[in-house]
């Protein structure tokens, strides 16, 4: 006779979100993404739901899953330690999951971590598990999309979880050498140790809304682990994700951002109605119009997150792009605001997007001055600008001045707004002059006196009144020619488009205008000279009258005086250093006879 067990129905629970209360029996958002429609709390989710969720769905296909092997010991052991063994394989099989599938039509590898399997550090086992999936994305050619978590289970990791970072940070590396993307997405909890060892080698990273970044769930001090967590919204200001990505959303950007990165036809055209109504804003609001779709890249991956620069990847009509954009509303001239640009400008690099920079700088404060930081971080990216084989368009819709500006501004076609102007150390012409070099009275250049110059190629035409008079059209425009420019650059290859570069930078200001600026540089370093001279003549003069002509007189006769300096005779130095290399030459012929001689003796007497 067996006791019958009794199992309660689901019905005689009562399930109820704990943050506001809601009822999630009859929620279809949490059913389907175990998110509350209500307060948009995210559940704990298993990783084999969360990879099926991700993909397209009926697409996704386990990969490399755990052997069922029977040992000797196994068949020897007691049913109850079998079934003990079978649960241990399984949860190591279920923690960490990895397959593949489509997202958007384009062919993926997953890896998603449970995040109540997965301990505060990756085992020897988990990250075999993950390298091998890297491998089967490195073969494949397909991009990689992580569901990261850990940290939530108790398990005390061995010797060998210390050195599981570094294994997967080389794999990860031989997958990136080839152009393959890696994007993550952390959920709550995540600790430390996987944050480091594998979410910070991925290309792009998104949090959950509630993910938090170093919990350690210990049995010894849970409450103070809890409390130096760091959650999403300073994970998102001090640049170390790119965004937060609710659940539910996350299919359609990640298959958007797949379909801008594997370069494929995106054919989003703006629409009008989306145009801001104010007119004076800056053109950093108008990026849903100008890239669509546009998903921000925020943060430089050392310091924190300038928003003086806005970086991400769109597309402008058909082309994807990568854009890096200055805010004329926040004051930066940082080294971080320069590194975020090096960091785009590298992301863009390795997935073959053009660049495209947009400079509207904000008035710089006088006097103006640039730290040993920013101008190291301004050298690479500069150099790095001048070598990475993709198009490079500058385009100065706004003031261009300061080091951020004017390191942005170099690029392959280098355009400029018709109302656009270049300003000389965030001067303005209308101010008082500082010193001789500013005798022109010029420290500010419209786009038709750069044209001019040379200093850049184009002029983008606006309305007839400006942009305020019709600020659609004015956008319009301005996609037009940088979407042209774009089309031109992307004909020629990587190694005729450096070539090409490097020599409009090596002619750069080499036009008739350009070089009447630069003898007008001359003539003003010889006013200058002048004026010096002057200063010194008059000092002289007023200490001589000072000091009495007699004294005067005493006292340069005291100070020692100089030998007048010959310039020597090349000729006679010629003569001289040939006499020393013959004498040179009979020393080392007599030391020879004379050692061969020595020799010879030597031998005579043995």
């Amino acid at each position: 006779m067996t006791d019958a067990v009794t199992t309660p129905e689901a019905t005689d629970f009562d399930i109820t979100c704990p943050s506001c209360g809601a009822n999630l029996e009859t929620d279809a958002r949490f059913l389907a993404w175990r998110v509350c429609s209500a307060c948009g709390r995210h559940f704990s989710m298993p990783a084999i739901e969360r990879a099926n969720a991700t993909v397209d769905a009926g697409t996704f296909r386990l990969l490399h899953a755990s052997p069922q092997v029977t040992t000797d010991e196994d068949v020897q052991s007691s049913s109850l330690d079998r079934l003990a063994s079978a649960r241990e394989r399984s949860v190591v099989q279920e923690a960490i999951v990895t397959g593949t599938g489509e997202l958007g039509g384009t062919p993926v590898t997953v890896i998603a971590l449970d995040d109540q399997l997965v301990s505060s550090q990756i085992g020897a086992l988990g990250a075999e598990k993950i390298i091998l999936a890297l491998e089967h994305a490195q073969s494949r050619r397909t991009p990689v999309i992580a569901i990261i978590a850990g940290g939530s289970s108790v398990i005390h990791s061995g010797p060998l979880a210390v050195v599981q970072g570094a294994r997967i940070a080389s794999m990860a590396s031989q997958v990136q050498a080839l152009g393959i993307p890696m994007i993550g997405i952390i959920t709550h909890p995540t600790s430390a140790s996987v944050f480091h060892s594998f979410a910070s080698l991925c290309d792009l990273l998104f949090a959950e809304p509630g993910a938090s970044v170093g919990v350690v769930w210990s049995a010894d001090r849970p409450l103070d682990a809890l409390f130096q967590a760091v959650g999403e919204a300073d994970l998102l200001e001090n640049g170390w994700i790119d965004g937060v990505l609710p659940r539910p959303a996350q299919h359609d950007r990640l298959a958007s951002i797949l379909g801008l990165i594997s370069r494929h036809t995106v054919g989003v055209a703006p629409t009008e109605v989306s145009l801001p109504t104010e007119l004076d804003r800056p053109l950093v609001d108008y990026l849903d119009v100008v890239i669509a779709p546009f998903t921000e890249m925020r943060g430089d991956r050392v310091e924190f997150d300038d928003r003086g620069v806005i970086t991400g990847i769109g597309a402008i009509g058909e082309v994807p792009v990568a854009v890096a954009i200055q805010d004329s509303r926040v004051s930066t001239n940082t080294t971080a605001a320069i590194r975020k640009v090096q960091r785009v400008a590298r992301f863009a690099g390795r997935f073959e997007l053009p660049l495209v920079m947009i400079v509207d700088g904000n008035e710089l404060e006088q006097p103006f001055c640039v730290t040993p930081g920013e101008s190291f971080a301004a050298a690479k990216l500069t150099a790095m600008l001048s070598v990475v084989p993709i198009p490079v368009i500058s385009v100065g819709a706004g003031k261009v001045q300061g080091l951020v500006a004017n390191t942005m501004m170099f690029g392959d076609r280098r355009l400029m707004a018709q109302h656009a102007s270049y300003r000389l150390n965030g001067g303005s012409s209308a101010g008082p002059r500082r010193n001789s070099l500013q005798t022109s009275g010029q420290l500010e250049w419209t786009a038709r006196d750069c044209l001019r110059m040379g200093l850049i190629d184009q002029v983008i035409e606006m309305p007839q009144g400006g942009v305020s008079a019709d600020p659609w059209l004015a956008i319009r425009m301005l996609r037009e020619d940088v979407h042209a420019a774009v089309l031109e650059l992307s004909r020629l290859g990587p190694r005729r488009l450096v070539e090409r570069r490097a020599h409009a930078h090596r002619e750069l200001g080499n036009t008739e205008a350009g070089i009447a600026s630069v003898l007008g540089e001359l003539r003003e370093w010889q006013d200058v000279q002048q004026s010096v001279r002057g200063s010194i003549d008059e000092w002289r003069e007023k200490l001589e009258q000072r000091v009495g002509n007699s004294d005067w007189r005493e006292r340069l006769e005291q100070r020692p005086q100089r030998p007048n300096f010959q310039r020597p005779d090349l000729g006679e130095l010629a003569a001289r250093l040939k006499a020393r290399q013959e004498r040179l030459r009979h020393e080392l012929l007599e030391r020879a006879g004379m050692a061969e001689r020595n020799d010879q003796r030597d031998s005579d007497q043995a």
